[in-house]
């Protein structure tokens, strides 16, 4: 099966309305997972997407309707904390947090930063003029955070964080809610909601009263040699 980008905008008109909110590291690359096989092929096996991009949101929300129509017991939505910061540089994504800066009610705070039109703001730029590199923004706002706050000393940064948290927990409300009303419509009051967040996950919280059930994963690492992964879902 061929799973190259061009290919699927080729053939795919699915694929060609999500373009807008494929997922872009600090580089303006795709945030793709790829295998390279023994022949030396190689496949990508998933290709990421931000749900606060309204063009990924909207395709959601009407695929779980799908569900809905297809008599299906129920949804499922996983990584409910959104996706990593360092994964989240695209160009839709830096037009919203523009608009989201230009829209803060106290704009003294931005003044230091002398931008004369917030919603002309490309923070991946603005970033990149300061002299940050992909290698910085990964190894300080990546998948872990961890015990150091070297993060809150890059330019803007909390206030992306707080943006991209919000953006998400809006998404996701919007998504569940719409396809929980639209099943209603339908005379699918059964029709479950259910989401995964990781090890009781602070920012997955809001979502529980969006939610019937949801699953709190929880994974470790043991015996070093051979190194052994075990995954447990303790919780439901």
């Amino acid at each position: 099966i061929k799973t190259d980008l061009a290919y699927l905008e080729s053939k795919s008109p699915i694929f060609r309305a999500l373009v807008p909110a494929i997922a872009k590291d600090f580089d303006n690359q795709d945030v793709v997972v790829g295998f390279t096989f023994p022949d030396g092929s190689k496949r990508i096996s998933n290709i990421s997407a931000n749900a606060i991009v309204p063009e990924f949101k909207n395709y959601l929300i009407q695929f779980y309707k799908w569900q809905v129509d297809a008599n299906a017991d129920g949804m499922f939505i996983d990584d409910l904390t959104g996706l990593y910061p360092a994964d989240s540089f695209s160009d839709a994504v830096m037009k919203q947090f523009g608009a989201w800066l230009a829209a803060r009610p106290d704009q003294s705070a931005l003044a230091k930063y002398e931008v004369a039109d917030w919603t002309a703001f490309n923070y991946r730029e603005f970033l990149k003029r300061a002299g940050y590199t992909k290698t910085t923004i990964d190894n300080t706002v990546g998948k872990t955070i961890g015990a150091s706050d070297a993060w809150r000393q890059i330019p803007l940064m909390v206030e992306f964080r707080t943006f991209l948290i919000e953006a998400n927990q809006k998404a996701l409300i919007d998504i569940i809610t719409e396809v929980k009303a639209y099943a209603r419509e339908k005379g699918r009051d059964n029709f479950i909601a259910t989401g995964n967040t990781g090890e009781l996950a602070p920012g997955g919280a809001f979502a529980v009263p969006y939610f019937d059930y949801l699953t709190f994963e929880h994974a470790y690492l043991r015996n070093d040699n051979p190194l052994m992964y075990q995954s447990v879902m303790p919780l439901t």
